[in-house]
């Protein structure tokens, strides 16, 4: 292949634009075949523009296409993004629902645990007075005996 545009078919007249005519009886020499003529060279100009031209146009349609293709790949893309984000969106309204939920759990079981450690605070300082009382019980019951053993140990030691 060449690189040179394809030309125009040369369409030679007998009396091409640019030459006179002669005289009845003398003849013109015909166009010599490896000159072009100012029309094979326009026509050769215009068949170089077109394929340039055409060579343009699809390369435009080609890149067209492919703006196209690229333009609904990230539409695609966009919807499915879109509704991720919504997804996580219900997702973090479901969390945060259930977050309030356990929260509020907690904060019942603290109140109950709170309650519990009052009554369990309240039993133990009953208990330790109890546990007073039957200390100074004790202490009397310890020093009646020990007054009655030594008021027998002194009976004893006098008989």
């Amino acid at each position: 292949m060449s690189n040179q545009p394809p030309r125009a078919p040369r369409h030679h007249s007998h009396n091409p634009l640019g030459h006179h005519l002669h005289a009845p009886g003398s003849q013109a020499p015909p166009p010599k075949n490896d000159e072009d003529t100012p029309i094979d060279q326009l026509r050769a100009e215009l068949g170089a523009q077109n394929l340039q031209f055409g060579i343009f146009k699809q390369q435009l349609t080609s890149q067209l296409g492919a703006l196209v293709q690229a333009h609904q790949t990230l539409q695609q893309e966009n919807t499915l993004l879109r509704d991720e984000v919504a997804r996580l969106g219900n997702e973090a309204t479901h969390q945060r629902a259930e977050l309030a939920t356990l929260r509020s759990a907690v904060h019942a079981a603290a109140a109950e645990r709170q309650e519990d450690l009052l009554r369990a605070d309240n039993m133990m300082q009953g208990m330790w007075g109890q546990i007073q009382n039957l200390w100074t019980e004790l202490r009397a019951v310890d020093q009646k005996a020990r007054s009655e053993l030594f008021g027998w140990l002194s009976e004893l030691d006098t008989n």
